[in-house]
């Protein structure tokens, strides 16, 4: 240990853990009983009743129906035509430790093409939250700003587009912001290209219906599965608010 840490460790006060009972507790629990009351290191008690909590974290929803499929084909043809045109990248760090955002391509993770406005759409935008604010009110109650980060249209081509396992967070300021991610399914006529959620069994979600915004928060993993045949396109993003603690 350095003198440093010598140091450290001096200031450090270990306090003892108060004495726990299991009264009138559920024994079913199988990470054992809850308990009535929340326990923290200083001795104190706090009620349960006083903290807000939700059954909801690893809620994913479809909403029908958000745009008309005259919408949807709007929405690729100005897009492929007028947004900034990329090819779909992952955050590395460039090296160990280093909290910064760095976007590599890297295809064997991630082979899509993306294209994004230079500036907002209001229209998609202020439908996109209308129902996402609308279902986070009955669901997840996140602490939500609105939108810091434009739709982007992604594209899918058989036989390598696909986007291997991942969450939505990134170390730069806008990414840690990022609380609700949607998808909204553009097109259909192509095979493959499931979104599958990871939660404690992989769930592969058939897409729905042209139009349709699936919605889920962005600490959940997901990729989408290899398209086998045709084009898949999607209008993805994320609503924001306060970074999660």
């Amino acid at each position: 240990m350095s003198s440093g840490l010598k140091n450290i460790s001096k200031k450090i006060k270990v306090r003892k853990a108060p004495s726990v009972t299991f009264e009138n507790t559920s024994q079913n629990n199988c990470w054992g009983p809850d308990l009535p009351k929340i326990y923290v290191p200083q001795g104190e008690i706090i009620k349960k009743e006083d903290i807000f909590m939700s059954k909801y974290l690893d809620y994913c929803t479809n909403i029908p129906g958000v745009f008309t499929k005259e919408q949807c084909k709007s929405i690729i043809q100005e897009a492929e035509k007028n947004w900034a045109w990329a090819q779909g990248g992952i955050q590395r760090d460039k090296k160990i430790g280093e909290r910064k955002e760095n976007y590599i391509e890297d295809l064997e993770i991630r082979d899509c093409e993306t294209w994004a406005p230079t500036a907002p759409i209001t229209w998609i935008m202020d439908t996109i939250l209308g129902y996402i604010t609308a279902w986070n009110e009955k669901t997840w109650n996140f602490d939500l700003y609105g939108m810091n980060e434009n739709p982007m249209l992604m594209k899918y081509t058989a036989p390598t587009g696909h986007y291997g396992y991942h969450i939505d967070f990134g170390p730069g300021g806008t990414a840690s912001m990022r609380k609700l991610a949607y998808s909204v399914i553009l097109n259909d006529g192509y095979e493959g290209g499931e979104l599958s959620i990871r939660i404690s069994d992989d769930q592969q979600l058939k897409d729905p219906e042209i139009g349709s915004m699936v919605v889920f928060p962005a600490y959940i993993l997901h990729s989408i599965l290899p398209v086998t045949k045709n084009v898949r396109y999607a209008l993805v993003g994320w609503v924001h608010g306060p970074s999660f603690r």
